[in-house]
């Protein structure tokens, strides 16, 4: 977690005050999507990057769309393709495979 915060210092810019205010990119937003996806970032770099996509249609319509492709990928992962399927598929492979190589 130590590395994600130090990686994350940098996503924000600095007011005059010396304070961290916002994320100034939207590609530095997308850059740690994996990281708080995962839950590796710390609580002010997850907070500040969803004040981020709060305020940022693109980057929300992004993260919803990556969070629907993981969930899927996911669900395409769990399902096992029928035996039947399988051999099928295989043959179809091998005739065709061969067929252009030889």
């Amino acid at each position: 977690m130590l590395e994600t915060a130090r990686r994350g210092a940098h996503l924000f810019s600095t007011n005059t005050g010396g304070s961290k205010s916002r994320m100034y990119t939207c590609k530095e937003a997308v850059d740690v999507l994996l990281e708080y996806l995962d839950g590796e970032m710390t609580p002010e770099l997850k907070a500040k990057l969803e004040a981020h996509f709060s305020g940022c249609q693109p980057c929300e319509e992004f993260l919803a769309q990556y969070r629907a492709t993981v969930g899927l990928c996911r669900k395409a992962l769990e399902k096992r393709m029928p035996e039947s399927v399988g051999e099928r598929l295989k043959s179809f492979l091998k005739t065709n495979i061969s067929a252009k190589t030889g």
